[in-house]
């Protein structure tokens, strides 16, 4: 099998940030526009860009819809590859308003899904904010019935997931462990583009799990398209099993030594049965309404508060990915237990760290899974004609170990 890629070596990036922009996030605010200058510069010269225009840069604020706020519902920026005109952008911000707790995070997530994305870019959001979307049943929620434009935040995320969007939540706590579904929901929501909620407990770790998040995106974006249309065509082209695929590609992954890079961030939260329930219930449901009444209660005290007697610490390695086994889901059925302690040739792993390029500070090693299944096509009707005659697609997981959140999923 031949795993070169079919796409340009060129890598793009389209990279939007969404900002809370309302009363309690000042200290995010100052450290995005303070460091933005230096987050880009990283994520260029770690992230293998050749060049500045490789890197577009969105900016969408948001406050909340009236009377709640009545200065603004959402500010969208556009994209750009001028940083500087993006530093300028952010100095206009600053923190102000909000009303009832939950804010107008669905306008933003809408505004973002809209933007004008480059087909061939890696598509990345990341989202900083302290409080929910409206309609996930939190007290006091000016429209408990959803965001008045009428969008559901679960739709757009499937919607951003179908786009190759990729999202990332940074959680600014304590404040949204202050909300009975806020965390379930954001881990869910994240969860369904394959994305990560990072939880940070001070604004001076914000450039860093930004950095941190579009590193680990971009080296899982790399391998997926390094090893994904010869995948497809010789699955779907029935020249070989899923089976025959797995194993040929784990071995030629590992006689490359290939690797990805990961953020490890201290999980900061206590984990209940019942939070795990809403996760999986917000993953599974159609809507917010859907969910609404099959969420359990979360004891605060017992089960979900943040930990607070260690130091926060957040950091990105590299991690090889032939360290565990090639699974097929659903069940988990691992194809190739003899392979699943394989280490690559001591000769070749240190010639190869003797040329790779050094990892920024915020990029611990455990494994990267890769799963391969074919899965039936579930729209087949809005697809184009060429592509309803296949009733199958072939879905590439990246999976992070100890985790079933997917890092990488992409159907082809």
């Amino acid at each position: 099998m031949d795993v070169e890629s079919p796409f340009p070596e060129r890598k793009m990036l389209d990279l939007v940030f969404i900002q809370d922009a309302t009363g309690s996030q000042g200290s995010y605010i100052t450290h995005s526009t303070e460091h933005i200058q230096r987050i880009c510069a990283d994520i260029i010269s770690h992230g293998g860009l050749a060049s500045q225009e490789d890197l577009r840069v969105g900016l969408i604020a948001f406050r909340d819809h009236p009377p709640q706020d009545h200065t603004y519902v959402t500010k969208n920026f556009g994209f750009t590859s001028n940083i500087n005109q993006v530093h300028e952008n952010l100095k206009t911000l600053y923190a102000s308003g909000g009303g009832d707790g939950p804010e107008a995070v669905t306008a933003s997530l809408w505004e973002a899904l809209n933007l004008d994305w480059r087909p061939l870019a890696s598509k990345m959001i990341v989202l900083i904010a302290d409080a929910p979307p409206h309609g996930i049943g939190e007290y006091g929620d000016g429209f408990d019935a959803g965001s008045p434009d009428g969008h559901d935040p679960l739709v757009i995320a499937r919607e951003l997931a179908q786009r190759g969007i990729v999202l990332f939540f940074v959680a600014c706590e304590p404040a949204l462990s202050g909300y009975a579904h806020a965390n379930d929901f954001y881990t869910a929501l994240t969860a369904i583009t394959s994305g990560l909620m990072v939880p940070l407990t001070t604004a001076s770790l914000l450039s860093r799990a930004i950095i941190g998040s579009v590193l680990e995106n971009l080296d899982m974006e790399r391998l997926i398209r390094e090893v994904g249309a010869a995948v497809a065509e010789r699955i779907l082209g029935g020249q070989q099993s899923v089976d025959d695929v797995a194993r040929e590609l784990h071995e030629k992954l590992l006689l490359r030594g290939d690797g990805v890079k990961r953020m490890v961030v201290e999980n900061i939260y206590r984990e209940s049965e019942e939070a795990k329930h809403n996760v999986h219930t917000w993953t599974n449901a159609r809507t917010i309404q859907d969910a609404r009444p099959h969420l359990k209660k979360v004891n605060k005290h017992e089960s979900t508060q943040i930990e607070t007697n260690h130091t926060h610490r957040l950091k990105v390695r590299a991690l090889p990915t032939n360290t565990s086994a090639w699974d097929t889901p659903p069940g988990h059925t691992d194809l190739h237990p003899h392979l699943r302690h394989a280490l690559h040739p001591p000769a070749l792993h240190h010639a190869r760290r003797a040329t790779r390029r050094p990892l920024h500070p915020a990029a611990a090693s455990s494994p990267i899974s890769l799963r391969l299944r074919l899965v039936p096509r579930a729209f087949p009707s809005l697809e184009p004609e060429s592509k309803r005659r296949t009733p199958c697609l072939v879905e590439m997981r990246l999976v992070r170990a100890g985790s079933e959140a997917c890092a990488i999923r992409r159907r082809l």
